[in-house]
């Protein structure tokens, strides 16, 4: 009704005019304080001329009181289509700003492929909606976020399973993964192939066609893996690889999404957890054999990675062959429950 009142009566000017098809473009639409304060006196207006209906009071009509209701249904309308409009015009300047971001976009999921990267993430980091991100990266990538991630995920895996000697239960810690059927799962359903196979293959095609590819990185990150247990320093690794400390930084947050530090400790914490499970040795044995030095620096950094002591993680969780992953969120909320915690190992 309010429909055809619109265009018979304030459509002077015979515009071609479907009001429907307006609303329907921007079902929902964000009003700021001034908008709302409009919005909501528009319905205070409407309310005080139709009155209650649960109230014991008589209604008595008021004069022109159906025009007049009606005038204020058409400015509401009038206001949803004019901020539907203004949050169109937003999102079309969000994005062409994503001109000016789109490196850093993809450049940021991809050094953080090892966290749970979702676009509310992204929404935070680049201050662009969820909706414009996902946009762009379809426009960009024809994927969708999730494949984008997972596509990711397997070209940093074929780098490694080439450059280095990684195991898949090495690569599982390093890049992210649950385990080592993880790996496999997530490598045969990408690339049609096993993991270990690929290496095998294009290993030799490498080989055969002379390619050499820049391999210091990975060497690193092996060199690193492999002497964790050592006293390493950011210092002593980069003079040994003839850079400066400032670049070996930047070559682990772009392989490994972590600084030195934090990914030395990464290692150790996840080799301290076999130990745990698989051995009586006692928390600080455990300690000094993956490196550290005190119980408490070990405590402090398992605390970090694993949101929980090592004691409470040996008491808690079981070992599996095909590796281990443990939901320590959930073991944790069910502490502060007061339950006892579970045990929760999750398969790839």
């Amino acid at each position: 009704m309010i429909n055809e009142i619109i265009k018979s009566f304030y459509n002077s000017d015979n515009q071609p005019m479907d009001v429907i098809h307006m609303i329907c473009e921007n079902q929902v639409v964000h009003c700021d304080k001034e908008q709302m304060a409009e919005v909501q006196n528009i319905f205070s207006i409407i309310r005080n001329e139709v009155g209650v209906e649960s109230t014991i009071e008589p209604i008595h009509p008021k004069a022109l009181s159906n025009i007049y209701i009606n005038n204020q249904l058409v400015n509401l309308i009038v206001l949803f289509i004019r901020i539907g409009e203004k949050d169109q015009l937003f999102s079309q300047r969000e994005a062409q700003n994503l001109n000016i971001d789109r490196c850093g976009i993809f450049r940021y999921i991809y050094t953080h492929l090892n966290k749970k990267l979702n676009l509310k993430t992204l929404s935070k980091t680049f201050y662009l909606s969820e909706s414009s991100i996902s946009l762009y990266v379809k426009q960009v990538t024809g994927l969708s976020f999730s494949n984008l991630i997972d596509e990711m995920r397997v070209a940093k895996t074929i780098n490694y399973l080439l450059y280095t000697d990684f195991t898949l239960e090495e690569l599982a810690g390093i890049l992210g993964y649950v385990d080592a059927s993880h790996v496999s799962k997530v490598f045969a359903a990408r690339i049609g192939m096993k993991a270990n196979e690929y290496r095998k293959t294009y290993q030799k095609v490498s080989d055969i066609c002379k390619v050499r590819e820049s391999q210091k990185a990975y060497a690193i990150v092996a060199y690193i893996y492999r002497n964790s247990r050592d006293e390493l320093t950011a210092k002593s690794v980069a003079k040994n690889f003839h850079i400066s400390v400032i670049d070996l930084h930047q070559i682990l947050m772009y392989e490994v999404e972590k600084n030195f530090e934090d990914f030395l400790n990464y290692i150790r914490v996840n080799q301290s957890c076999k130990l745990l499970l698989q051995s009586n040795k006692s928390i600080i044995d455990v300690a000094i054999e993956v490196g550290y030095n005190t119980e408490k620096t070990f405590t402090r950094n398992f605390l970090k990675f694993k949101m929980m002591t090592p004691g409470i993680f040996r008491n808690n969780v079981t070992y599996q062959q095909t590796g281990l992953s443990v939901d320590a969120e959930k073991i944790l909320t069910e502490r502060g429950r007061g339950q006892k915690p579970g045990l929760t190992i999750e398969r790839g």
